[in-house]
């Protein structure tokens, strides 16, 4: 028997909604628990990401510093790009509870993934940094 606030998946292994607008064929949990909070989601055919939050109560500011190699980079939706001088790029966007959010596409060669999750009410926000296990270094 679970309390009043207990979670139950759905078949798709959300908690809430499930993303929307994004047709995927990949999806990872960010968090090394893989608690089901925030998810990446993949279109390998064409070549796109998005990001999923499935909460109620934290924005997530996710950062994606993409390796030298990676090449056709295109911002999607809300999501910033940039080039650093060292020829890397870096993207930014801030995922909503419940939104599913276009992120990027390209072809990647090598990330570094970190979140920094806003726990929102009505009084304060809360900033607390975490550092997902969403890393991938590029294949020879």
């Amino acid at each position: 028997m679970g309390c009043f606030n207990s979670k139950v998946l759905s078949p798709d292994g959300f908690y809430w909604y499930g993303p929307t607008d994004f047709e995927y064929n990949t999806k990872k949990a960010l968090f090394e628990k893989s608690n089901g909070l925030l998810f990446r989601l993949v279109n390998d055919e064409r070549k796109q990401w998005a990001f999923y939050n499935d909460t109620k109560e934290y924005d997530f500011i996710v950062t994606t510093t993409f390796g030298p190699e990676s090449s056709n980079l295109i911002a999607l939706g809300k999501t910033s790009l940039m080039l650093n001088h060292d020829g890397t790029y870096t993207s930014t966007n801030v995922i909503h509870p419940g939104y599913t959010e276009p992120y990027i596409q390209g072809d990647i060669s090598g990330f570094d993934t970190t979140v920094e999750a806003v726990f929102l009410d009505n009084k304060t926000s809360h900033r607390v940094r975490y550092v997902p296990t969403d890393v991938v270094s590029p294949r020879d």
